[in-house]
Order: C-alpha cells, then structure tokens, then sequence
C-alpha cells in the first residue's frame, strides 16, 4: 500500500494520546461523537457485526463529517468482508484509513484502493508479544492490538492481559474492553500510543446507540494521560 490520503503524515501531528471512536452507526451520534473531535472515527462494515453501518449510510456521513470536523480521520473496519467489496466501499466512501484483520498475505490484495487509504492490522495476542511476530513486520500506518476471544472480530468487551504488551514495537493503539473508568489506567500501564473502544461507550443493550456522556468521559479520560511514556 503505498502512502496516501492514510499515509503517517496523515496521522495526528499531536503529542497527545489518540483516540478512536468506533462502531459509529447512526446519524445523531455520529454527528455528537464528531463533535467531540476524536482523532479517530471506526465505521464498521463487517458483516459479521450489529453495528455494521450500510454502505449508503456511510456515503452520505462521511462527506458531511469532513466538512463540519476537517481534522478527524475516518477508518473503514473490515473483517471478512470479500477484497471486492472493500474496494467499492473505498470508491464510494473514501476513508483515511482500512483496519484490517485477515494478516499479512491479505494486503498483497488491497493495493491501489481508491483514495490510497493507509492500513491499519489488527492483532489479537493469546500470548506476551516480543516485537518479532510476524504482523508487525506487515504494512502499515500504525497497529491496532485488541482482546482474542475465539470465534469474534471485536467489540468483546474483553480485554488483553498486561503482561502481553510489555516488549510492542510502537507506534500502536490498543483496544478491547476499555471504558472512561479503566482506559487511563491502561494507557498508563501499556505506553499505547492511544486507545479504541466501541461496546464499553453504548447504551447496555443496544449495539451502536452511543452513550454520549460515556464518550466524552472517554475521550477526557485519554487525554489526561502524560504522553511521555510513547
């Protein structure tokens, strides 16, 4: 994939943490989150999940997001999805960023999207990382680690062991069952780059509908954590 509209000088110039909001799937939420300006924006278009945004949707949002919250970046959450469909999604949408989950050999078919997206792998560790595995040799604007729970793609409420991230190359975010009340403590522990989360920012119950007040606790939350650790 070669640099482009995700390329790392797309990235936050910012030393702060980052933040990413994922999972965004209805307008008036989407538009409130926007507000709030993470730096990340996670439309999920899995069809494995109940937060999946439909491509139409996704279209008419994202246009109108760039324009009211310019400095935003918008990051297309794939898993499973056919390269076909991934490839009309980047026509249509034009993200800054495709998160993917299929490994290193599926990038070999991803290159000349539409946009030039940059690419974001996820990894899923079942043990303490060294820095030699094989994703982190992957492409890749930064890395995405989150909780392994056999059977899902995300949004577990899981979360991944400390003791699995003390030797990970950086730049990464971490995700997976973080929440406003434990996310700067995990920051703090990890050295993450900035952190991602979905279900621990929802109404219990109900996939996608966003708790607006969890979010912005959320985002303060990471924000107030010392960027001298990364």
């Amino acid at each position: 994939m070669q640099a482009g509209t995700g390329s790392p000088a797309c990235l936050p110039a910012s030393r702060r943490r980052w933040v990413k909001i994922c999972g965004n799937r209805y307008f008036a939420d989407s538009f409130a989150v926007a507000a709030m300006e993470p730096d990340f924006m996670g439309w999920i278009v899995s069809p494995r999940s109940r937060r999946r945004i439909p491509a139409a949707d996704l279209a008419r949002i994202l246009p109108l997001l760039r324009a009211r919250h310019p400095r935003i970046r918008h990051v297309l959450v794939c898993a499973a999805n056919p390269v076909s469909e991934i490839r009309a999604l980047c026509a249509r949408a034009r993200p800054d960023f495709v998160q993917i989950v299929e490994g290193p050999g599926f990038l070999n078919f991803l290159d000349r999207l539409a946009g030039r997206p940059g690419v974001v792998p996820v990894f899923r560790p079942q043990a303490a990382l060294t820095g030699a595995e094989a994703v982190f040799r992957q492409r890749g604007a930064f890395f995405l680690l989150d909780a392994f729970v056999p059977g899902m793609a995300g949004g577990t409420g899981q979360q991944i062991p400390p003791d699995f991230l003390n030797s990970v190359p950086r730049p990464y975010m971490i995700a997976g069952g973080l929440t406003p009340e434990n996310v700067s403590a995990v920051l703090a522990r990890t050295g993450a780059r900035g952190a991602d989360a979905s279900s621990g920012l929802e109404y219990a119950g109900q996939p996608g509908h966003k708790d607006l007040d969890r979010v912005r606790r959320f985002i303060a939350a990471i924000r107030s954590v010392a960027s001298d650790t990364f």
